[in-house]
């Protein structure tokens, strides 16, 4: 028989010298995974993901070295023959590829190419240059095995750090996962291969290694056979075993052949744009099948016995899910056969590509996106990626409308409904917006429900609220509410200004704090009045008219003399310098914004006074003192001290930023002079500081600050920094600078 009629036969041990023979081709087809062992890949022996090349090669190389002529069996391949000498591999494919890129290897370091037969035929290399390793999973992988070989396996004067700065390499192949993995498998194969008779090792590899052979006989047959031993063999994950589930049961050529390269387009983009901790595309193509089916089934979580656990888009592809009546959630089953069409799978893959891609831009949606982050260290920073949307600080509320959006209606007036997504969004997470928020189950039904973009956003959900799915435990609020139904009321011009309102990090996307739309004008007096007392603490402005907001927004009650985290309970105080959202519940303060912008601060002076009045704050004494009243009388003689001095009190709230302005619950623990009575003259308010160990105490500012006007922990004046300094006389001169300050407090 010739060597290029040899035929496998199923049951037979084949070495690879027979195993790449004349004509014939190992081929991986489509419906295979990438090559991964190059990269981290599943090791059930350590049940963890590993990289595996390194261990083959060490094995390899330990049986070489201890019995160099002994058969060794590498156990099972399995593949059909189809077309007349083409092998198609079932099982077997991580092996094989690494063995084939080892002769490689062993023959760019040997002499006259003495391995070259088992790359490739000398037919094929004056041909076209296909080598007897073949990868059908997609395009580029095939070609770059072909260049690989003639460039590189059968040339010793290229380096391997060069192959990719070569002119066969394309940049595409940057973006080929099997491609990366064999490059990495590459370099490590020869790193261990240092001082090893190449020669010897190589017809110990060629000649001692075999495989035994199990000839599936025809395709359907082999694509069954895939699925069983890599669903009972070695773990593959759940998107690896859907791809031959899916697509090897589709009968029609030219559809498989459609949806199989969908497939690999799909695997394509979510290798490229993995996490950086990530070693291959599964766990992203796993999340976007969980949104696919969250979409379609309208279902979170897959509930069981009233517990909850994450969809299994396998199983879902696979068997019709299971309604229980008293479970929290149900499936849409009427929508679960069309979502297993894998032509409408890749319709919401499309979408989700065409959304990572106009969010990549630096344009206003991306800007939009990137303000949810508004309060969280992460704030604006990176572009809005796929791995953006997979964060867990991403709500659902976000990514799955979204999705849903842009398959439905694309991308062009996309802006306006990222906007309202994101209004949505912190409707959910600020507690007094809650009564405007609607879950993303109800928001993906608005979206099949319309028929045009307007529709979306003017879709009011409570007329029609008997058309929607019931949601355990979820209230079905109005969409078009009424501040939304106030906005159209404006003009183009107003609309533009309005938005960039809505931007602030206060309100995102809803201004109705300010219940001042019938008047354009009155808003914008609003707003501004907001951002003029608001932002300027926020910002820490030295501005001395701050300190009067700051006093103001204590004595409307935004903040709350008590304990704080991290100190003891003798301990007790309020945050001063430090911008809540507790101002936004307050219709004392809503009364501030809408007030004349000349006159705020006077509004706020007037509005104290009365407060130390009703509170008869100066008048603290041992038998009435309560926390709240000392640290309230504290803060306005600060306040009225530092303006009279135009200082600017310093922005301090301790060193964590929570403990604020405090004071010992026990009086006589606040004392300047512990030899003489309690007085406002002989009290001082500090910082609570949680100290190591189950300590903690207040404290006061150094000397260098000692007695400054625009020092908050500090007494007024006269007082000596070191304690035991301290005197009835000292005290007189304080009591004299805080008479003066209640002095002009009172005109």
């Amino acid at each position: 028989m010739k060597a290029n009629d040899f035929k496998l036969e199923s049951g037979q041990e084949y070495t690879l010298k027979q195993l790449f023979n004349g004509k014939n081709k190992i081929v991986i087809p489509d419906l295979q995974r990438d090559y991964c062992w190059g990269d981290k890949a599943w090791n059930k022996d350590a049940d963890n993901y590993t990289e595996l090349v390194s261990g083959f090669i060490d094995n390899l190389i330990s049986s070489f070295n201890e019995k160099p002529n002994d058969n060794l069996t590498l156990g099972l391949i399995y593949g059909y023959e189809n077309p007349h000498f083409s092998i198609q591999l079932c099982d077997g494919q991580q092996r094989l590829t690494t063995l084939f890129l080892l002769i490689g290897i062993i023959n760019r370091n040997t002499e006259n190419n003495f391995f070259k037969d088992i790359l490739i035929s000398e037919a094929e290399l004056q041909d076209d240059r296909e080598p007897n390793l073949q990868y059908a999973i997609r395009e580029s992988t095939l070609y770059f095995l072909s260049d690989l070989v003639c460039e590189f396996f059968l040339q010793k004067n290229i380096k391997i750090e060069e192959i990719t700065k070569k002119n066969w390499y394309f940049n595409e192949y940057d973006l080929d996962a099997s491609i990366q993995s064999m490059l990495k498998a590459i370099k490590i194969i020869d790193a261990k291969l240092i001082n090893i008779d190449y020669t010897a090792f190589g017809e110990f590899i060629v000649n001692k290694l075999q495989m035994l052979y199990y000839d599936m006989g025809h395709r359907t047959r082999g694509e069954e056979t895939f699925v069983v031993i890599n669903t009972t063999g070695e773990p593959l994950t759940a998107t690896e075993n859907l791809k031959p589930i899916l697509i090897g049961t589709i009968s029609d050529e030219l559809i498989r052949k459609k949806v199989s390269k969908e497939w690999e387009i799909r695997e394509e983009w979510f290798w490229q744009n993995k996490q950086p901790t990530e070693q291959t595309s599964d766990e992203a193509l796993k999340t976007f099948l969980i949104w696919y089916w969250q979409i379609h089934l309208l279902q979170e979580k897959s509930w069981k016995d009233k517990r909850s656990s994450e969809l299994n888009p396998n199983a879902l592809f696979q068997k019709t899910p299971i309604v229980v009546e008293d479970q929290e959630e149900s499936p849409d089953i009427d929508k679960w056969e069309k979502a297993r069409n894998l032509e409408t799978l890749h319709k919401y893959f499309t979408a989700l590509q065409q959304l990572v891609n106009i969010c990549k831009k630096e344009d206003e949606i991306g800007r939009v996106l990137k303000t949810i982050y508004i309060g969280d260290k992460t704030i604006n920073k990176g572009d809005i990626t796929l791995s953006w949307f997979r964060s867990t600080k991403v709500s659902l509320d976000i990514v799955l409308p979204l999705i849903a959006y842009v398959e439905k209606f694309g991308t062009d007036k996309l802006y306006r409904f990222v906007r309202r997504i994101r209004r949505n969004y912190y409707d959910n997470i600020w507690e007094e917006r809650n009564k405007n928020y609607l879950d993303w189950r109800h928001i993906v039904q608005i979206i099949e429900y319309s028929d045009s973009e307007d529709d979306v956003l003017n879709f009011e959900t409570l007329p029609r609220q008997s058309e929607f799915k019931k949601i355990s435990n979820v209230t079905l609020n109005e969409w078009y509410n009424d501040y939304e139904k106030q906005k159209v009321k404006l003009s183009n011009d107003q609309k533009i200004e309005v938005e960039k309102w809505e931007d602030h990090q206060d309100f995102m996307g809803d201004l109705s704090f300010f219940q001042n739309f019938e008047s354009f004008v009155k808003l914008k007096n609003s707003f501004l009045n907001y951002t003029s007392i608001i932002d300027l603490i926020r910002n820490k402005e030295n501005n001395p008219i701050s300190n009067t907001y700051r006093l103001f927004l204590l004595f409307i009650g935004c903040e709350k003399v008590e304990h704080k985290p991290r100190v003891s309970w003798d301990i007790e105080g309020v945050l001063f310098s430090t911008v809540s959202r507790n101002h936004l519940k307050l219709e004392e303060f809503k009364k501030l914004c809408n007030y004349d912008s000349n006159d705020l601060e006077n509004y706020c002076i007037v509005y104290i006074k009365n407060k130390i009045k009703e509170l008869d704050l100066f008048n603290l004494t041992e038998e009435n003192y309560t926390t709240d009243k000392a640290i309230k009388c504290w803060l306005a003689l600060k306040v009225f001290n530092a303006n009279n001095e135009n200082e600017c009190l310093a922005y301090y709230d301790g060193n964590n930023s929570d403990e604020g302005v405090s004071v010992y619950k026990n009086v006589s623990s606040n004392l300047l002079v512990d030899s003489e009575p309690f007085s406002i003259a002989n009290m001082i308010c500090g910082f609570g500081v949680k100290s190591g160990g189950s300590g903690s105490y207040i404290h006061y500012t150094g000397e260098s600050n000692w007695n400054k006007p625009n020092i908050i922990d500090t007494p007024f004046s006269g007082i000596k920094y070191s304690e035991v300094e301290r005197n009835k006389d000292q005290l007189r001169k304080n009591q004299n600078v805080i008479d003066d300050i209640i002095n002009i407090i009172n005109t």
